[in-house]
């Protein structure tokens, strides 16, 4: 398959094709050839060009694309959109004329996507616009100044709607904060009521304490001594142990009563805690968030 050099008649740009087959497809714009007239083509601009003069002296001498071969392809790739493609060209155009304004304006334009990205005026692309303003005449000063302020007007109006966005979601943010707070420090009071109470749980009820022990017997032998002389030894014996029994018994079911109520103080400690801990993972999730709308908007703003 012989391959031979040409130059594609709509973007300008330096390809090799078969000469063998009729039609072809650029592979620097995509758009369909003619075989012959892009050898043509080729044949033609390397006569004509072979040493191109330009402005201030200097002479190129070679096998190179001429100043209207070279814009002509750019701005049709830039008309595609074709950002990348076209800054190759005027990239070319300002390393070989760089004192035309076009190939200036038009890295400003590949760089911003034909004016449409707000967010990339940096240094080096305000430093486009001042090389071409440097260089430009009278008619494209009148041509590019309004096209560029017409976009920093717009990029000034996006870049205070970020400002009033930020503020509005730091604002948010603090709010929520705040809310997180108050939730963590009822969390900790119900975590701490939760500790006491189960501290309490897991004591022994008082009728296993040695105390009571005590104490029941002192009411045994009250209630003995209580009925001893009436009754007799026997009788009196047997209604001071019913009493203590009965006592006992009595004293069980409070305990009980007691440690049932304060299992179900814990079970609704523990609702509780669980609801706030969901409201607080609730919290720090939008926190994360806006921390990272935040961080974008900076980004963008910097």
């Amino acid at each position: 398959m012989p391959l031979v050099p040409a130059i594609c008649t709509q973007c300008g740009d330096a390809i090799e094709v078969n000469n063998e087959q009729d039609a072809g497809i650029c592979p620097a714009c995509g758009v369909a050839f003619i075989t012959e007239k892009v050898i043509e083509h080729h044949h033609n601009h390397t006569t004509k060009n072979y040493n191109t003069t330009i402005t201030g002296g200097t002479t190129i001498i070679g096998d190179a694309k001429s100043y209207d071969d070279l814009v002509s392809g750019a701005e049709t790739l830039l008309g595609m959109s074709e950002f990348g493609k076209a800054r190759k060209n005027f990239n070319e155009i300002t390393e070989r004329y760089p004192d035309r304004a076009r190939g200036w304006w038009g890295l400003f334009e590949c760089d911003t996507d034909g004016l449409t990205t707000l967010d990339r005026l940096d240094g080096n692309i305000q430093k486009y616009y001042d090389n071409a303003i440097h260089v430009a005449n009278d008619e494209e000063k009148a041509r590019i100044i309004p096209l560029f302020e017409e976009y920093k007007a717009r990029q000034d109006m996006l870049g205070e709607n970020r400002k009033n966005e930020r503020q509005t979601l730091e604002e948010k943010r603090k709010i929520i904060e705040s809310e997180s707070a108050e939730i963590n420090r009822n969390t900790n009071a119900l975590n701490t009521e939760r500790n006491r109470m189960s501290q309490s749980l897991n004591s022994k009820p008082f009728t296993q304490q040695k105390w009571f022990g005590f104490v029941m017997f002192l009411v045994w032998l009250l209630v003995t001594a209580a009925y001893w002389a009436s009754t007799g030894w026997f009788v009196a014996i047997i209604i001071g142990l019913v009493v203590y029994g009965v006592v006992v018994i009595v004293c069980k079911i409070i305990a009980s009563s007691v440690k049932s109520s304060q299992k179900r103080q814990i079970e609704k400690l523990d609702k509780q805690i669980g609801e706030f801990n969901a409201r607080n993972f609730d919290a720090q999730s939008k926190v994360n968030k806006l921390n990272a709308q935040l961080e974008n908007i900076r980004h963008k703003m910097y």
